[in-house]
Formats: structure tokens, sequence, C-alpha cells
């Protein structure tokens, strides 16, 4: 496609300059999907944290556990109606192709390699996709 337009440009190049624009454009979505879905991972492992941190606390009986663990319940719930519940929606759409490659009962090892798989296809596909168009318009 990108032939075809280079060689129908008039001579002001307009052509080559949508090209580049095409490029600009592909670039700055992938830039964005690699960035819902790193923040979704962030997500991910920050409420983990938080959860381990609860269940220590009450395993060690302080009497400050019900406490916390309502603090993280309630923060939880007000982030998942918001930006960080449209975040993760978004990441378990892009990374959905990616759901049947690993199979195992570990969160942590599910998450990881759908986060792998995602940031490889989008983000360094994609930029090598970039790369071969624009070497074999050269």
């Amino acid at each position: 496609m990108g032939n075809l337009i280079s060689r129908t440009a008039d001579s002001d190049g307009v052509g080559n300059r949508l090209v580049d624009y095409s490029f600009f454009v592909l670039r700055a979505a992938s830039l964005a999907v690699c960035l819902v879905v790193l923040l979704s991972f962030l997500y991910f492992a920050t409420g983990q944290g938080h959860v381990g941190t609860a269940h220590e606390t009450t395993l060690l009986g302080s009497s400050n556990a019900t406490a916390r663990t309502t603090t993280v319940s309630t923060s939880a719930t007000v982030q998942a109606s918001s930006l960080h519940g449209r975040i993760d929606s978004a990441s378990d759409t892009l990374t959905s192709p990616f759901r049947t490659v690993v199979s195992s009962s570990n969160q942590w090892v599910v998450e990881g390699v759908e986060t792998v798989l995602a940031l490889l296809i989008y983000g360094v596909g994609v930029a090598m996709l970039i790369r071969y168009v624009r070497m074999r318009d050269l």
C-alpha cells in the first residue's frame, strides 16, 4: 500500500507525508496499547501486594488487620469502578488472544505471560512491521 501511495504522489510529496502520518498513527496506537497492558499489570501487581499484606497482617493477629482489609477492599472497589476498571477491561480484550497459550493455576504466571506476549506482538511486532515496510519502500 505504501508503494502505491508513494508512486502516485504529486510533486509536493503528499503521498510520502500520508505514509509517514500513517506510520506515526500506527506507532502511537502501539504505544497506547502497550501502556494499557503495562498499567493493567502494574495494577495487578499492586493489588496482589495489598492482598498479601492484609493476609500477613491477619496471620500475625494484629488488631488492626480488619481495618486494613476493609481499607484495601474499599479502595479496590473505588478503583474498579473508575479508570482502573476501564484499563483492566481494555487489557483483558487486548490480551484475550493469548489466554490459550498458558494454562497455569498461578495467577502471576498467567498475567506475566499474557503481558509479555502482548508487549512483544503489539510493541515489538508493530515496530518491526513499520521498519520492514519503510525499508521495502526505499
